[in-house]
């Protein structure tokens, strides 16, 4: 439980965080990191205020308020963006890109682009941008991706029977032309490749950060987080009612049942929390970056996710999708 007698001296952004990983992570920071100002940055404000209703029975000094954020509006992150900078808010050490979605549906954001794509990476990386000049050394980013970007033939793939990335350009991701064939396959497809993207992104700011010219506090760290396949999680939100009943209710208490469908151990979403919410607060992991963390171990991630020039493409492509202007970013 919190200990009263310590003040917010730090804050934590959590998007997402109103259920699954990162309402975990919540927790976990709220019962064993004193200190911290917790923020869940959630589309919907219900969930939001209901989750820290649950993280505050059990830590009832906890420091957490929610904000509200539509990753699939740019003009939601600009406005969140906006609005958390003009705060008078402990020092912003962390931000934790966590929210995510799967959809089996050929559905497009507010600003036209493939909704998993713009979720999953073109909303966090804008958000990223705008508050990289803002936040406090020595401050961490953290992007969950999937154990879904690896190929299925690659060592370390850990797949859960999802089918491979496919990525040529972001362009492409942001607006493939209209599904024609099995969609439960190809948004499963996106999926797996938008976590790809989580990757490229980590590594790529690693890089732009390492060559930045003092416009950024240092040190800022950034790793990819791996969670595991974690049944009982929102995920499945957009599949059929059956699935996602299975997925929700009856995988969770049955992972024998889990590993025969997906060739995989589950992991318990409360552990995969506890491990989100250390690699993101925990004096552990100071100063590791450029990381790729399964579990609460650094592991190479894919092949396809040290390509350079394949990152350095899905960076600047981001920022022509998202206009980024050079006045919004301290980092190019």
């Amino acid at each position: 439980m919190s200990n009263p007698t310590t003040p917010a001296r730090k804050t934590v952004i959590i998007t997402g965080g109103s259920m699954g990983l990162g309402f975990h992570a919540a927790r976990h920071i709220a019962g064993h990191f004193p200190g911290w100002h917790m923020i869940i940055a959630n589309r919907t404000a219900s969930a939001a205020r209901d989750a820290i209703q649950q993280i505050k029975s059990q830590s009832p000094n906890a420091s957490i308020e929610a904000m509200t954020l539509d990753l699939g509006s740019l003009a939601s992150v600009r406005a969140f963006a906006a609005q958390l900078i003009a705060r008078q808010l402990p020092p912003i050490h962390v931000l934790v890109c966590n929210a995510g979605l799967q959809m089996v549906s050929d559905q497009r954001s507010a600003d036209g682009y493939e909704l998993t794509f713009a979720i999953n990476h073109l909303g966090h990386y804008l958000l990223t941008q705008l508050l990289l000049p803002h936040m406090a050394a020595p401050a961490r980013i953290i992007n969950v991706s999937s154990g879904t970007h690896f190929a299925s033939a690659e060592a370390g793939a850990d797949k859960g029977g999802m089918p491979d990335p496919a990525y040529t350009t972001a362009q492409d991701a942001a607006c493939p032309p209209p599904a024609n064939g099995d969609m439960q396959f190809i948004g499963r497809q996106r999926y797996s490749t938008s976590k790809l993207c989580n990757v490229w992104h980590t590594y790529e700011l690693v890089r732009r950060l390492e060559r930045s010219n003092g416009n950024l506090s240092q040190p800022i760290t950034v790793n990819a987080f791996d969670p595991g396949l974690m049944p009982g999680t929102g995920l499945a939100r957009d599949y059929a009612p059956p699935v996602r009943s299975i997925w929700e209710n009856v995988l969770p208490r049955v992972p024998a049942l889990t590993r025969m469908m997906f060739g995989t151990t589950p992991m318990s979403v409360a552990v995969s929390g506890a491990n989100l919410a250390r690699l993101a607060v925990d004096p552990a992991w100071d100063g590791v970056t450029g990381k790729y963390v399964a579990g609460d171990k650094a592991i190479p991630s894919s092949p396809a996710s040290y390509d350079e020039a394949k990152a350095r493409e899905l960076w600047e492509s981001s920022k022509r999708l998202v206009g980024l202007t050079t006045a919004e970013t301290a980092i190019v």
